[in-house]
């Protein structure tokens, strides 16, 4: 029996199944079966029975927990050939249990948009937390990964003691949506997990195991029980871990629908993916092809499609976005479209993936009155400037939008649509006691687009936010859902030429457009104007200017990219500038590092002399021009701060630029106006469609004082 036994668990060994987490069960079966077994001429085969019902079992395990089905994919995926290792953050940074004053500053803060690359402070690898806390409860948006988790957990379990699970416990996955609200009949379902697999003795060894404490119990789902229910589990739960506290256990909730139900548990969130999350992520999707993981990971990483990397914060919306890469090899410069889809991930698709049917609450409203209803919402705040905003007023919002979208309906709850919106689909969060917000900025920015293009808001809107850098996603997003996005680029170009009152602001202007012209003039263009523009401020380096400055490098880059009327010279130029971008860069940091200020002086007049030197060979202005400009292509001999000084005056004499007169008002006035002019350019690359003619138009008078205002 002795060899028979140890053959047996040999054979576990060689079949990836936990000779412990077996092992363990063996001990917990009722001392008269263990006598039984021994003694009895039927012991093989009770053994060979164990052994075989343990391994169906762990097949089964990974048949059913192993494998994904995703979202616009029509066959599976193993859970290991994407699983990422989850995050969490300690219960300080949990957002329901942070101050109401740091909430909305952390939220504020999003219109920044948080480095790509940086993580939250802190953040503890969820599993290794599971290993610690014997009692863990698991909170999380839709689509964080709650249940991905709970899946690996379990999987790790049944490998043993060598895994990334610490504890000998035998793993039960049970949906909450399944489980009765009695302990008993929790005790019945976890042994029918085991009666399924033909593993004998397995009431007897289920009520053995809960009393040794050697299971791991993993309850899913708390939120998708119905509120009616949800008191009843949440007891029964209770009980259950009050009669079997020797075992470990996981549960799972969304954030928005958890009220600290369980005093022994500890409480933790599952982070958003920071950059090396999702970099794995990536190169796991997309493991076939390592070059368009790459791809991908770079588009994100540039500033080129900021909307579109704020979305990747959960498993579910970056897969999202992998599908749309692996259909085109191409992410929308519309990212209407991206953001479309993920608000239909939330109002629809996601519950539907897992059969959960919740409650009715929206009164036959379709998804599309549900996006107007959401739309109204996200745009009065953003107007207000109200980031938050307390249950009272939001369902009197909500009531009062009904009465136009449902004016048959004349008891709305709207109380149960708050909780509907924010339980549910998540995209509303409670962040304190009837204090609210959207989950996301990203997608409230998408809501209030879709509601200004609705409610044709833009001359208010441009008018009042076209300096709020914090309305510049709103923006863009119109301009993918307009179609044809004339009437916003004329209105954006309209309120920013209100920007120019001052006479040394024209003044420049003026010169922008005078100064950039060689004999053939095919460089009047807007590109030759902003990077006129961009020469003279890197001439005149005062600290002043440094935000100026760098808009307008980045507006002399946009339209030599896609503008300029010599397209393949433009784009020589471009390269040339790059490299000399590149060279000042780290011209800056030796700066930044220079000990003395005459040596700090040197390197910033060779930063200075770098830009002069590419124009000057670019034939980029006129021949006289461009020859006075050689004379200062070396830096002098005589190395002292006059003779730089001297030097650099002597280069705006030659281009005779009128930025001595400016004021530092009209910096700030110049920075905001350079904003508006790459917004006009981005706009029109994120539209569907813009008419030739207006676009043209557009660019005939960028840069170009208006003539309304000459006569001021």
């Amino acid at each position: 029996m002795l060899d028979l036994f140890k053959d047996a668990l040999s054979n576990l060994v060689n079949g990836d199944l936990s000779k412990g987490v077996v092992g363990q069960f063996i001990k917990a079966i009722p001392e008269a079966a263990r006598k039984e077994l021994g003694e009895s001429s039927e012991a093989e085969q009770i053994l060979r029975q164990l052994i075989d019902g343990f391994a169906e079992y762990h097949k089964h395990f990974e048949d059913r927990h192993g494998q994904l089905k995703v979202i616009g994919r029509s066959k599976p995926i193993s859970l290991e050939s994407v699983y990422v290792a989850a995050k969490c953050l300690d219960l300080e940074q949990v957002d329901s249990f942070k101050s109401l004053e740091e909430q909305e500053a952390v939220f504020r803060l999003q219109s920044h948009r948080q480095k790509f690359n940086e993580a939250p402070k802190g953040p503890q690898d969820v599993l290794a937390l599971a290993n610690q806390e014997k009692y863990l409860m698991l909170l999380g948006a839709p689509g964080a990964g709650k249940s991905i988790f709970m899946r690996k957990i379990g999987l790790e379990a049944l490998e043993g003691s060598g895994s990334g699970y610490e504890h000998d416990c035998f793993p039960v996955l049970l949906d909450l949506r399944k489980t009765a609200a009695s302990v008993p009949k929790i005790v019945q379902q976890i042994a029918n997990e085991f009666k399924h697999f033909d593993i004998p003795y397995s009431e007897e060894g289920t009520a053995g195991l809960l009393e040794k404490g050697q299971l791991l119990i993993l309850f899913d789902g708390l939120d998708e029980i119905s509120d009616q229910d949800r008191d009843g589990i949440v007891g029964t739960i209770r009980d259950f871990v009050d009669r079997y506290g020797q075992n470990r256990f996981v549960i799972t909730c969304r954030t928005a629908a958890y009220k600290d139900y369980f005093s022994k548990f500890t409480n933790t969130a599952i982070a958003d993916f920071d950059g090396s999350q999702i970099q794995q992520f990536i190169q796991l999707w997309f493991e076939e092809n390592a070059q368009i993981a790459n791809e991908l990971w770079k588009l994100l990483e540039s500033g080129e499609h900021e909307g579109t990397r704020a979305l990747c914060t959960s498993p579910l919306l970056l897969t999202m976005i992998c599908l749309e890469y692996r259909r085109s090899l191409q992410l929308p410069n519309n990212r209407a479209v991206l953001f479309e889809r993920a608000l239909r991930l939330f109002l629809e698709e996601w519950d539907a993936s897992k059969l959960i049917r919740r409650a009715e609450v929206y009164k036959g409203l379709d998804t599309r009155s549900k996006e107007i209803l959401l739309g109204d919402i996200a745009l009065s705040s953003l107007e207000a400037d109200r980031p938050f905003f307390h249950r009272t007023a939001l369902a009197k919002q909500i009531t009062d939008l009904m009465k136009d979208l449902r004016p048959e309906e004349k008891n709305v709850d709207s109380n149960a649509m708050i909780e509907a919106i924010a339980k549910q689909h998540g995209l509303l969060v409670e962040r304190s006691t009837d204090v609210y917000s959207f989950s996301q900025l990203t997608l409230q920015e998408y809501l209030a687009a879709k509601a200004a293009v609705d409610k044709r808001a833009f001359p208010d809107l441009v008018e009042q936010h076209l300096a709020n850098s914090r309305w510049r996603e709103v923006f863009l997003l119109s301009a993918g859902l307009l179609n044809p996005a004339d009437q916003l680029l004329l209105l954006i170009e309209q309120e920013a030429q209100k920007l120019m009152q001052t006479t040394a602001l024209r003044d420049l202007l003026l010169w922008c457009d005078r100064i950039p012209c060689g004999s053939s003039g095919r460089f009047m263009t807007a590109y030759g104007r902003a990077s006129a523009l961009a020469l003279a401020l890197d001439v005149n380096r005062k600290p002043a200017l440094e935000r100026t400055r760098t808009l307008a490098h980045k507006l002399s880059r946009a339209l030599s990219l896609d503008l300029a009327s010599d397209r393949a010279l433009a784009l020589d130029l471009t390269l040339a500038l790059d490299l000399e971008r590149t060279r000042a860069k780290a011209v800056d940091r030796t700066l930044s590092r220079a000990l003395s200020t005459e040596r700090a002086r040197t390197l910033d007049l060779s930063r200075t002399l770098a830009r002069v030197r590419t124009y000057a060979f670019s034939q980029f202005f006129s021949e006289d021009l461009c020859a006075s400009l050689m004379k200062f292509t070396q830096l002098p001999k005589e190395n002292s701060m006059d003779r730089f000084e001297e030097m650099r005056t002597s280069i705006l004499e030659v281009l005779d630029m009128p930025l001595q007169a400016l004021s530092s008002e009209d910096y700030g006035t110049l920075a905001d106006f350079l904003a508006a002019q790459q917004l006009l350019v981005d706009c029109r690359n994120a539209a569907v469609r813009v008419s030739h003619q207006v676009w043209e138009s557009i660019l005939e008078r960028m840069l170009v004082v208006a003539p309304s205002l000459l006569s001021i």
